[in-house]
């Protein structure tokens, strides 16, 4: 990635041609457009000024700016009488040409039209990086501040009158003064040195919490890089070092997949008994043997059943009871070209139910195991500090404490096995049964996480949940969101301090696609969502879609704060339907979802 560091210390330039039919002769005055948001190649990629009123402090150029000659401050030729930023985008001034001899010299050119290319000096205070490819991003210079416009002869393009003034010797010499204008700060030295101090304790501090290894954090504070600046570096080291992270879990887990499958025929060890048995647990085989009440074949499955029972409890339907982990089992069941499983191996559940729900995948807490009714603790307020006089005593305070109760509700559903189904041969059958309970139930757990009302015995989701944080959006048909919507939800969260986390954008899956069609601006080119469906982003954040959340939601927030729990194991009821041959499989699972911080989370609303 290029090193942007140096930005915020270099001296910047930007050209542009006169317009002669905007010289007054009488006045001695010429109008000049000295910037606008044509994007500029520069050594780290392209740059962009944003000329939004907020973006660009005009204060030097209004407080009678300077009219230079080369960029060189001892070639003073005039001053600037206005400026402004136009609402076309494009920053104008007017110039009068003063009647010293260079001066002179200088407006004749002017008007001979010899003498025809502004640049303006400018200072850059801070700035959005995007991609654009790998390497060369733009830069999207949110606050800056021009402070001089110069009349230069040699422009980057002088084809087209609009570029980047080349380097020459007195201007390198210039950034040089630029750095050692100690009249234009105003702090003493005791100030300055107490900034610097709280500099390189700010910046060892993010560095530390983000991970960044002591040389990079040194060479932070040693190139005088701003606190805002390493921030914004530290959250992009943070995102990336994430997904490293995630990288380096899945190819770990495809490693002991593929070792698993190299162990096919080994013994068998079924969860919860810690021995080894001959035999895989057949999940269709239990439900087979339930129906025709048979259980000649399935003996092994009986008696783990029966064990599951012991574990577990003996259930409220009278089904059979079966641990989770057999439900979500990880299925590398193959077929041949007749439908015959090949090989199938159960592994974690949790992690197979964290891919499958939407949940999951944004970093909720999943509890398994629970007993009865379960308080999680929380801080809700802060604790005070303050500064006191020598001698005084500080003030005493305590930190306020909450909790969130997860408590069991009753989460059923049926899931229909057709005859032609049943006919399978097992491994086949065994694979598809599991895929269908398992994707049964992940939507269920995203529906209940996401918009449970909390009422008729459903856990509270996000969207039901008081103190979550609204934003309104403009678009009262649809709610597709505009970029600024967008990071507006971001800075709701930060005036919260609680932009932290698994942060992440959930919306519906129109919603992502209509994002990623729909550009931040007229100028950039750039749209407001990136990536495919799987790995969408926006605002540097995960964008992903879910069939769950309703039509006009979305919602931004920390998804660590989703804390989805279980109790027992799943109870299925098996039961014949006599008209078509097939099972309707009962599913039945106690469960409840809580959120330790509703402030956590923005969602979208229309006027």
């Amino acid at each position: 990635m290029t090193n942007l560091s140096r930005l915020r210390a270099e001296t910047h330039r930007r050209n542009l041609t006169i317009d002669n039919q905007t010289i007054i002769e009488e006045a001695r005055t010429v109008e000049v457009a000295f910037s606008s948001e044509m994007v500029v190649e520069r050594w780290f990629g392209g740059e962009l000024l944003t000329h939004s009123p907020d973006s660009v402090d005009l204060s030097r150029l209004s407080d009678g700016g300077a009219v230079l000659m080369q960029h060189n401050h001892d070639r003073i030729i005039g001053v600037i009488e206005e400026v402004r930023i136009d609402p076309d985008k494009v920053g104008r001034a007017r110039l009068r040409i003063g009647r010293n001899s260079e001066a002179a010299e200088a407006w004749q050119d002017i008007q001979d039209g010899i003498l025809r290319h502004i640049s303006v000096g400018y200072e850059i205070r801070d700035y959005d990086v995007e991609e654009r490819d790998a390497d060369s991003p733009l830069v999207r210079v949110t606050d800056w501040a021009p402070y001089e416009v110069s009349f230069v002869s040699v422009p980057a393009d002088p084809s087209v009158g609009i570029g980047r003034a080349q380097d020459t010797p007195s201007e390198k010499t210039f950034e040089k003064e630029i750095a050692s204008m100690s009249k234009e700060i105003e702090k003493t030295a005791e100030e300055i040195l107490e900034a610097e101090r709280s500099r390189v304790s700010e910046i060892r501090t993010i560095g530390a919490d983000a991970g960044i290894g002591d040389d990079a954090i040194r060479a932070a504070q040693d190139n005088g890089v701003t606190v805002e600046v390493f921030r914004k570096q530290a959250s992009e080291f943070a995102i990336a070092e994430a997904k490293r992270l995630r990288e380096e879990a899945q190819k770990a887990e495809e490693k002991k997949a593929e070792e698993a499958k190299r162990n096919v025929g080994a013994p068998a060890v079924v969860r919860g008994t810690g021995e080894a048995k001959p035999e895989e647990f057949s999940l269709v085989r239990s439900i087979l043997a339930d129906v025709s009440k048979d259980w000649s074949e399935a003996g092994f499955e009986r008696e783990m059943i029966q064990e599951f029972k012991r574990q577990h409890g003996p259930g409220s339907h009278g089904g059979i009871i079966v641990p989770m982990d057999m439900i979500f089992a990880r299925n590398t069941t193959t077929t041949n070209a007749g439908g015959i499983g090949e090989n199938l191996r159960p592994d974690m559940w949790i992690d197979t139910l964290r891919a499958q729900t939407v949940m999951g995948r944004l970093g909720a807490n999943f509890m398994t195991g629970l007993v009865e009714n379960v308080k999680i603790p929380k801080k809700t307020g802060n604790s005070t500090i303050g500064f006191v006089a020598e001698g005084s005593p500080v003030t005493e305070s305590t930190v306020p404490l909450g909790a969130v109760t997860l408590s069991p509700k009753h989460l059923g559903g049926s899931v229909p096995i057709t005859f032609e189904l049943l006919r399978q041969q097992l491994p086949a059958a065994e694979a598809f049964v599991r895929q269908d309970m398992s994707q049964s139930m992940a939507l269920a757990i995203d529906a209940a996480a996401i918009s449970g009302s909390g009422a008729s015995n459903q856990p509270t989701g996000i969207l039901s949940q008081s103190g979550v944080q609204t934003l309104t959006v403009a678009d009262a048909t649809n709610a597709h969101m505009t970029w600024e919507e967008i990071v507006a939800m971001e800075g709701k969260l930060g005036d919260a301090d609680a932009l932290m986390g698994s942060l992440a954008y959930l919306t519906t899956p129109g919603h992502v696609s209509a994002l990623k069609t729909k550009k931040k601006d007229d100028g950039s080119g750039i749209f407001v969502a990136m990536g495919d469906s799987n790995n969408a982003s926006t605002n540097g954040y995960p964008l992903l879609g879910s069939t769950q959340i309703a039509a006009k939601e979305t919602i931004f927030g920390n998804f660590n704060d989703v804390l989805i729990g279980f109790w027992g194991a799943v109870e299925i009821v098996p039961l014949r339907d006599p008209s078509t041959g097939g099972i309707d499989l009962g599913i039945h699972q106690m469960m409840d979802v809580a959120v330790r911080h509703p402030e956590s989370f923005v969602k979208a609303v229309t006027a």
